[in-house]
């Protein structure tokens, strides 16, 4: 009876496994086909592609010499793509699309890295092939996705991503030469202090001078006054730049 019962359990697990097995290879084959459904843009021969036409072209260059040294000396495909919207799709089920579609990473090693941004619909993600998983989590790369966040907030898309892609290759312990990083954020405030600063400075010079000269020789009197000037600054912003799958309202 025992003996009965074993083998009976036996037969049961067995049709459980290839229940799941199937259900496996169906789920996986449904992703894969919709995958292929999404449009993406045609694949190119570079390592930048800026479909959204939001970076410079020394970024670009930059980009594109760095990732081209990495491949040769590590085997590792990075490739960064800006679009204007993700047409209506999830901003992972587009990644994903695009590093299939496009077959970024070698077959054998599957070591690819895609760096996606959507202008418009404010998405970015980062999508990691098979074989860097393990250097590269996806709490990782939310991690490596908020070092933008100052640059991006500020709709500096060209710091935002030399920050990001930069900071990925430190992550897989690689020194980056051909890209450097932006300027610190707090750095370009002093700057921009400093910069702001100068017209109030040159102004205080003039008034001294005015009535240095009023009160040792000169007119003895000046008609009109000084109005001054008012400084506004005015900048778009994302106002809520995530890690991760992230989302940042324009």
């Amino acid at each position: 009876m025992t003996s009965l019962t074993g083998e009976i359990m036996k037969k049961i697990c067995k049709a459980v496994v290839c229940t799941l097995l199937c259900a496996a290879v169906f789920a996986i084959g449904a992703v894969s086909a919709m995958a292929e459904n999404i449009k993406v843009p045609d694949a190119t021969h570079e390592y930048a592609n800026d479909f959204a036409g939001i970076l410079s072209e020394n970024t670009k260059q930059q980009i594109n010499a760095e990732s081209k040294q990495l491949e040769s000396e590590k085997g590792i495909q990075f490739v960064v793509v800006t679009v204007e919207n993700l047409n209506g799709v999830s901003v992972e089920d587009y990644a994903n699309a695009l590093f299939n579609q496009w077959g970024i990473g070698d077959k054998t090693t599957d070591k690819g890295i895609l760096f996606l941004i959507s202008q418009k619909d404010r998405k970015d993600k980062i999508e990691v092939g098979n074989g860097l998983q393990g250097e590269i989590t996806d709490i990782d790369s939310k991690d490596l996705l908020d070092t933008g966040v100052p640059y991006l907030k500020q709709n500096n898309f060209d710091a935002g991503v030399r920050q990001i892609y930069v900071n990925t290759l430190k992550k897989l312990g690689i020194q980056p030469s051909a890209v450097s990083a932006p300027e610190s954020q707090s750095a370009q405030d002093r700057n921009g202090h400093s910069r702001n600063a100068v017209p109030g400075i040159i102004i205080a010079v003039i008034l001294l001078l005015l009535f240095s000269r009023k009160f040792h020789g000169g007119p003895r009197s000046f008609g009109g006054g000084f109005r001054g000037f008012t400084w506004l600054g005015r900048f778009g912003g994302f106002n809520d730049f995530g890690g991760g799958d992230s989302s940042f309202g324009g």
